[in-house]
């Protein structure tokens, strides 16, 4: 595995996730984008790829994953699949993106609490 430096990754990251987001909008609407992982993190090394939260009230959450499936996306073998947790794999080939469907007030919004605390801590990021 090959590891970058931010600088060589994530601007170019952040450009993928504006480009997602409105994406995300007309598939979406109403769902809360956000963008996590290494990438989200300023000054974390990272494999390169991006990951992004998609929120969306519980009872949206087998449409999310039904429309996105429909776009292309593919449910990611051989991860935690739940009523308020999907993954999927971008059919993207310029950029290795992940989406992470998380039902809204969910267990599974840990991820941008586990963002924000290494956003806010540089100690836990060193």
């Amino acid at each position: 595995m090959r590891l970058l430096d931010p600088a060589d990754y994530q601007i170019a990251a952040a450009r993928v996730v504006e480009g997602v987001t409105r994406e995300l909008a007309d598939l979406i609407p109403g769902c809360r984008v956000e963008h996590v992982g290494a990438s989200a993190i300023p000054g974390a090394i990272s494999k390169g790829d991006v990951d992004v939260c998609v929120v969306v009230p519980p009872p949206l959450h087998p449409s999310a994953v039904s429309r996105l499936e429909a776009a292309g996306y593919v449910v990611k073998a051989d991860t935690l699949r739940t009523p308020e947790l999907c993954m999927l794999l971008s059919p993207r080939a310029d950029v290795d993106l992940a989406l992470q469907v998380v039902a809204q007030g969910s267990q599974f919004e840990f991820f941008m609490r586990f963002r924000d605390a290494l956003r806010g801590h540089q100690s836990l990021v060193d």
